[in-house]
């Protein structure tokens, strides 16, 4: 899965948007990368959660998504 758009917003914080990533239905993630973490909504179903990035050798970055609440 690809991200559809990629924004920079501050040397430490970045904003992507990953068609079908929700986990839950299939809808639009929106992810904030910071400091403070990883960060995901998903705009359809509006689940909200904390992602963790793990690196895999053979399939690169993997964000594992922890569900947090639906707003």
């Amino acid at each position: 899965m690809n991200a559809t758009e990629l924004k920079v917003i501050d040397d430490a914080t970045s904003e992507a948007k990953l068609s079908e990533g929700c986990p839950a239905c299939g809808g639009r993630l929106d992810v904030r990368l910071s400091a403070e973490g990883v960060f995901t909504v998903c705009v359809h179903c509006h689940l909200l959660g904390r992602a963790h990035l793990v690196k895999d050798e053979d399939a690169g970055l993997e964000l594992r998504l922890v569900a947090r609440a639906r707003a």
